[in-house]
């Protein structure tokens, strides 16, 4: 990990390029836990485990970081951000509905929506150029873009041959939501992710990374699905034109698994494959590697917490 850290800064600040040098490596993603507070302690000793590693670069949370009904008020959220925090590796974290757009269930305290998600982005965001929790790294912010200054949880950043993206998304129903909410959001989650694939692109990365919580494909299905009916060709279309592999890692459904649904007028999409992550009742982690000499430039394996 100490070898890596250098090449990490430089990437961070713009210096690399096609040219890096083909290095191996490895990180963390999770996503919809804890749910429960039964669940906090096996959450506790998922990072303990991360913690105790030594080879991982950095955490992603794919969000929901409690239950869709739990209590939303700010000592839950800032819980959230303490337990997080005792992660010694960057953690890198996308909202999910449960932890603002759901707050207005009765349950979860009939919260203002738009409230909860502005205190959500004070906490977690309160340096959008940094890391959420656990040691700081620096990113990008799609905030620096006048026209999606609020979004400064879609964060970006460069590591080895791959461009790394989080991307803020629900799916939503459209009667469930203000309509130009959600158009703004998915117009903000669009441009990041073309702004993800050009950086790819004119720097010639084998990868492209995008995580976020959303599954376009829930229980297997082929979509499309209210709210996101755009995302599916715009995945097809950036992935076909681009040269390298590409991930898009979800939570959202709570199944575990690696596996390619897009299809492009009834064509497979080879170079796109999926990874959804475990989720509540159960307690895990996916392990990322990433290696340049493989013709698979990403392979995953399931790190379960019994």
């Amino acid at each position: 990990m100490k070898l890596l850290l250098p090449l990490l800064f430089a990437c961070l600040i713009g210096a690399c390029g096609g040219s890096t040098p083909a290095t191996s490596f490895e990180f963390a993603v999770m996503g919809d836990a804890p749910y429960r507070p039964e669940n906090v302690t096996r959450v506790e000793q998922l990072i303990q485990d991360v913690n105790a590693d030594g080879s991982l670069q950095w955490v992603i949370h794919l969000g929901d970081i409690k239950g869709g009904s739990a209590p939303c008020d700010d000592a839950v959220l800032q819980g959230r951000l303490d337990l997080f925090n005792q992660f010694k590796i960057p953690f890198l974290y996308t909202p999910g509905d449960n932890d603002w757009y759901d707050c207005m269930r009765e349950r979860a305290g009939s919260w203002n929506r738009d409230e909860r998600l502005t205190f959500l982005r004070s906490l977690f965001f309160a340096r959008p150029t940094s890391s959420s929790a656990g040691m700081a790294m620096n990113v990008q912010t799609q905030s620096t873009d006048s026209a999606y200054a609020e979004f400064v949880e879609n964060q970006m950043w460069k590591f080895g041959n791959v461009t790394f993206a989080t991307v803020h998304l629900l799916r939503v129903k459209p009667q469930n939501m203000d309509s130009t909410d959600a158009a703004h959001r998915l117009a903000a989650g669009t441009a990041w992710i073309k702004n993800a694939f050009q950086r790819a692109k004119e720097e010639g990365q084998a990868g492209v990374f995008l995580a976020t919580q959303v599954d376009p494909w829930p229980w297997n299905s082929l979509g499309p699905v209210d709210g996101i009916e755009s995302l599916y060709d715009l995945l097809a279309q950036e992935s076909a034109q681009f040269d390298g592999q590409v991930v898009l890692a979800v939570g959202d459904t709570h199944i575990y698994r690696v596996d390619k649904p897009l299809y492009s007028e009834g064509s497979l999409v080879h170079n796109f494959t999926r990874m959804e992550v475990f989720g509540d009742p159960v307690v895990g982690w996916v392990r990322v590697r990433v290696d340049p000499q493989s013709d698979q430039l990403f392979s995953f394996i399931q790190q379960l917490i019994e």
